[in-house]
């Protein structure tokens, strides 16, 4: 991993950071348990206009049609 610290004079200087981590992270707990009491599903009209797909016409920096509405 690198990161980017300032020196003095605002020059920027890459470190290489070595972090410890385990070969196999759980994250089981984060997982859904599905429909709890209290919720309820959205309606498919309401998901699309929030669910952004991949484009590969999607270039940074330019806006997409969705958001030119």
């Amino acid at each position: 991993m690198r990161k980017i610290v300032i020196e003095t004079g605002w020059v920027p200087k890459e470190l290489d950071v070595y972090v410890d981590v385990d070969d196999v992270i759980d994250i089981s707990h984060m997982r859904s348990k599905g429909l709890q009491s209290g919720e309820e599903l959205l309606h498919e009209e309401v998901i699309a206009e929030y669910v952004v797909l991949p484009c590969s016409s999607w270039r940074p920096g330019r806006a997409s049609a969705a958001s030119a509405k």
